[in-house]
């Protein structure tokens, strides 16, 4: 089981190295978290928790410029790579933040998410 977890961990860190190495030109990376994930899917069932995932990657992508680089690194965390000084990368931060805290539809239900977002500049 530790040895899974291992290979995880390193697939994860390979994808995030190839999402990086294709935008080289960015200035900043932000990896946002869906908070207490697996809580929904143990309470609500894969179906609704996959949901979950997919409406919040519809609603992040919406949120971006055009141009940004989008992609799902985990079962809950997407890497969002950018351009812009720091003030605006923050600034897209926080908008990604607003834009998932809160309640969402998903199906018949209506869930209470948070979010983190992690920041990391050239």
């Amino acid at each position: 089981m530790r040895q899974k977890a291992k290979l995880a961990v390193a697939d994860r860190c390979v994808r995030v190295e190839r999402v990086v190495e294709h935008a080289v030109d960015r200035r900043a990376s932000l990896v946002v978290d869906l908070d207490d994930h697996r809580a929904v899917t143990r309470s609500w069932g894969h179906e609704v928790g996959d949901a979950l995932v997919r409406l919040a990657g519809e609603r992040l992508r919406a949120e971006l410029p055009p141009g940004t680089l989008l992609g799902r690194i985990g079962g809950d965390v997407f890497a969002v790579v950018l351009r812009g000084d720091a003030e605006e990368v923050l600034a897209q931060a926080d908008a990604l933040r607003r834009v998932l805290d809160g309640a969402l539809d998903v199906g018949a239900l209506e869930l209470v998410t948070t979010v983190s977002v992690g920041l990391a500049e050239e």
